[in-house]
């Protein structure tokens, strides 16, 4: 994924599609690759007749031609239901799956819940978490325990709004003591921001609509039964009940609002800075906050400016006895961590939670809380708990960023990362290896329990004997200061023990070009791919091998890279516009996939494409929506394969459909073993199996 983020970050121009580039090689050039038009509805040369020998059916890619624009396709629908589900295997945390933790809710007895993304629900009882059936398969943002039998969840759940338009309404879940239900809140409750309740027949909330011509808040109330719309007021973030006669809401332009019982008021409020969260230990004594860096302070029955110099508060959270507290935010992104000692808000050096804090709970005297994520490669949910005395990870199972994996069965695979990182994967966990080097690793190809290989930055290739990894080739920087160059390896192949293949990049200020090494059974020997000029600044990403005379090699950079060896050499073919292929695979000779990104992303109308060979050209497709790019690629029949990376395509001999995948993060391999089973492995270190729905 490191490499998917950097292609993002790019910042190469994007061509219009339409022509392909001669040959840099020696030999007769293969057929062009025919660009395909994107969605943006680019201008192009109105053709006479289309020329796209596509396997793709109408549904799929639909070519329409206009007046002015010339071919333009549709988008492709997300197919409604797919015979096939991917699990997440379990790995010994709460959740195999990792994803992003949203929320927390605690009792001062320690059990309580956890929310998050694609329906997570983790409960905690006797001491442990563990995963509950959700009845949803959405964000769900909010979560509020009142008892053991007493709970409520706020989950977030798009629907469409027009042709392209999507929306985002909110949905009630509530948990009864066995199981948690979709609660039958109407349709005028719209968003709902926040809830607070006094009991199980006593809570308010936060709620609004919009009908396209802006958003109007208005609180909402629940009675034990229902849930009523209440008044409507300025837009607010935050609400914290204390009583039945004495409640507070906050939001935009420093708007505080009170409940005495009987209605709320406005009350002057001493910043005009949207404030976002609230905390109270009692009737007199309470907080807000701004992510904007404001404090205030309720006390002596006002509100008043405690700082203006907050670093980024982002959650807040306050004891019973208003003795202790927190304000924690990202301690990765440099936001300060602070604690309320009785006297002052002050800076806290000690060990805190090592991610980013989405949600806050302190439920009683030396028992807070904390949940969110993970930021960087490991986008995953975590737990952290405050004991009074230090901050501990309560889900201790730390994600794996990984890059790359190989399988040699279902309870045999390795899987290599950032600085160095070798894990084993047993079929139930993944344990780390010894790291003879700190270098990133990019690539590993297992041949078998004592044979295996993986490659990284600086040209480093490691090998494995069955019982340790040592070093092949040590890092190599060539040259000195800004003359100085490295070499990024990110593929390896083997069509036999003693025929393997390393490709990457040869780096250095702003020079890049294509790099291949090659394994004779005794050493790794250079390989020249090129007597003059490289085709483009680019790299190889991917490689695939039929034989010893047969082999593909892909990549990119500021145009797409697609290499073919032939026994003797490496002939190169290249398209003007600018994607980074990361995956290939194929049935035979004359059916070959690839895909891959742009190498601006943020910007380009197609993020991804796919590419087709059928014995004689290439041809390249967007990708369908709700997939953005591919990272790996396994391909079983003419009828049957599969892609995947941030989303899951299958294909099914005529169409590549969208499946739904069960995680967050960014899938980096497939791989069939000799069993017959699927398996994929994503960046968090997610172990995932494919079955058929029952």
């Amino acid at each position: 994924m490191n490499r998917v983020r950097g292609i993002v970050q790019a910042s190469c121009f994007l061509l219009l599609a339409g022509c392909a580039l001669p040959f840099f090689n020696r030999t007769a050039a293969p057929a062009p690759i025919h660009a395909t038009p994107n969605y943006a509805g680019l201008p192009f040369d109105t053709p006479t007749t289309i020329n796209s020998p596509s396997p793709f059916p109408t549904e799929t890619l639909t070519p329409t031609v206009t007046r002015d624009l010339g071919w333009i396709p549709s988008p492709t629908p997300r197919p409604t239901f797919s015979p096939y589900q991917w699990t997440c295997v379990a790995d010994g945390s709460p959740d195999p799956c990792h994803r992003v933790i949203r929320d927390i809710s605690m009792l001062p007895s320690g059990e309580g819940w956890a929310v998050g993304e694609r329906g997570l629900i983790l409960e905690r009882t006797g001491g442990s978490w563990q995963a509950v059936n959700s009845p949803m398969d959405v964000t769900l943002r909010k979560v509020f325990t009142l008892s053991p039998n007493d709970a409520w969840v706020i989950a977030d759940e798009s629907f469409p709004l027009g042709p392209g338009e999507m929306g985002v309404r909110s949905r009630l879940l509530h948990w009864s003591g066995s199981v948690w239900t979709g609660f039958p809140n109407p349709e005028s409750l719209g968003f709902v921001v926040d809830l607070s309740f006094l009991s199980s027949k006593d809570g308010w909330g936060i709620a609004y609509t919009d009908d396209g011509t802006g958003p109007v808040f208005h609180l909402i109330r629940w009675n034990g039964m229902v849930w009523a719309s209440a008044a409507q007021t300025p837009p607010l973030a935050a609400i914290r009940m204390i009583a039945t006669d004495d409640g507070w809401a906050v939001g935009a332009g420093g708007a505080i609002l009170h409940w005495d019982g009987t209605k709320w008021t406005a009350v002057e409020s001493p910043t005009g800075t949207d404030l976002d969260e609230l905390a109270f230990s009692s009737s007199v004594s309470g907080w807000a906050a701004s992510s904007q860096g404001v404090i205030l302070r309720y006390a002596l029955g006002n509100w008043w400016v405690y700082s203006s110099l907050a670093p980024n508060p982002r959650r807040m959270a306050i004891d019973p006895d208003g003795e202790d507290g927190w304000m924690l935010g990202s301690r990765q992104s440099g936001d300060v961590v602070l604690r309320w000692d009785t006297k002052d808000w002050t800076r806290f050096y000690g060990d805190g939670p090592d991610g980013e804090v989405l949600a806050l709970d302190f439920p009683a005297t030396d028992d807070a809380w904390a949940a969110g994520w993970i930021p960087g490669r490991s986008q995953a949910g975590m737990i952290w708990h405050w004991d009074g005395e230090s901050w501990s990870r309560e889900i201790d199972k730390v994600p794996l960023p990984i890059q790359a994996v190989s399988f040699l069965s279902g309870s045999d695979a390795w899987g290599v990362g950032q600085n160095g990182l070798l894990v084993h994967w047993d079929g139930s966990e993944w344990t780390a290896a010894k790291r003879p080097s700190s270098q990133d690793l990019n690539a590993i190809a297992m041949l078998a329990p004592d044979d295996g290989w993986a490659a990284g930055e600086g040209g480093q290739i490691l090998h494995w004997n069955g019982s340790v990894w040592s070093v092949e080739l040590p890092y190599k920087a060539r040259g000195v200061g800004n003359n100085a160059t490295f070499i990024r390896l990110n593929a390896l192949a083997f069509p036999a023990a003693d025929d393997g293949w390393v490709g990457g990049s040869v780096e250095g200020g702003d020079f890049g070009q294509p790099w291949i090494m090659h394994w004779d059974g005794e050493e790794w020997s250079d390989v020249g791919l090129f007597a003059q000029k490289p085709p483009c600044r680019c790299s190889i990403y991917a490689m695939h091998f039929f034989s010893a005379d047969d082999g593909w090699a892909v990549g990119g950079g500021d145009k797409t890279l697609i290499l073919h060896w032939d026994g003797e050499s490496w002939q190169t073919q290249t398209w003007p516009d600018a994607y980074r292929l990361l995956a290939v695979d194929a049935i035979d000779a004359n059916n070959l996939w690839a895909a891959g990104i742009a190498d601006n992303a943020a910007t380009s109308a197609n993020p991804g494409l796919i590419f087709h060979w059928d014995g004689s050209a290439w041809t390249s497709y967007p990708i369908p929506p709700g997939a953005a790019w591919m990272d790996s690629i396994y391909m079983d029949s003419a009828d049957d394969g599969w892609m995947a990376g941030d989303g899951l395509l299958h294909w099914t001999g005529s169409a590549w459909g969208v499946v739904a995948s069960p995680v967050d993060g960014v899938i980096v391999a497939l791989a069939r073993t000799p069993d017959g089973t699927l398996w994929a492995v994503t960046d968090t270190g997610s172990v995932l199996r494919l079955g058929v729905r029952e």
